[in-house]
């Protein structure tokens, strides 16, 4: 089974760092006119699609949380 995983991971796009997350929420906030917890959903859009399959998608929203906390 390890080494399943191990070759799997060999086409898995590469997850980004929290540092690497929180510059492109950073990114796509800045795009953002007057920024507000309702931007929420529109900044999930933008985010999901640009970042598919580099970050988990609870991982994100926790993280834009707390960007618009």
């Amino acid at each position: 089974e390890l080494k399943e995983i191990e070759i799997l991971k060999e086409y898995l796009p590469e997850e980004l760092s929290e540092e690497e997350i929180i510059k492109e929420i950073d990114s796509v906030i800045s795009e953002i006119p007057n920024v507000s917890k309702k931007d929420m959903g529109k900044i999930m859009k933008i985010l999901r699609d640009k970042l598919s399959g580099r970050v988990d998608r609870k991982t994100l929203s926790s993280f834009v949380k707390a960007k618009l906390s």
